[in-house]
């Protein structure tokens, strides 16, 4: 999409202009920031992860049936596989940028990717910047 592509783009600058000056603890920053970024928008954009997310135990529940309102409606939400791929795609992308500076490509075994580096991710820890 284009808020995707922006955003890629964006960080990407952002990254490549401040790469050189950041030491090894800002790169476990980047891969932690990563990892966050998936646990923090799988929520909505994937499946939420039980082991971060506290949820009310009917959440799932009610969330596949607001999606199948959706599709029903004519909105086309894209299948749970196609959310995977579409995900597996876009971390495959930012990692091999992230590679070529050197910074570790955290795990993502949700959705496929044997990263470099496990990372655990708790919820004071999460760094969710809105604008």
């Amino acid at each position: 999409t284009v808020d995707e592509t922006r955003h890629y783009a964006f960080t990407h600058l952002i990254l490549t202009n401040n790469i050189a000056q950041m030491n090894d603890e800002k790169k476990k920053f980047v891969t932690k920031q990563i990892r966050a970024g998936f646990v923090f928008l799988s929520l909505i954009t994937y499946k939420a992860p039980k082991e971060f997310w506290k949820l009310p135990p009917w959440y799932q529940e009610v969330h596949q049936k607001m999606e199948e309102i959706a599709n029903s409606a004519g909105l086309g939400l894209p299948s749970i596989e196609e959310r995977e791929k579409i995900w597996r795609e876009a971390v495959s992308r930012v990692a091999g940028n992230l590679k070529r500076f050197n910074v570790k490509v955290p795990s993502m075994p949700e959705i496929g990717i044997n990263g470099e580096e496990d990372v655990e991710i708790k919820e004071d820890e999460l760094v969710a910047v809105m604008f």
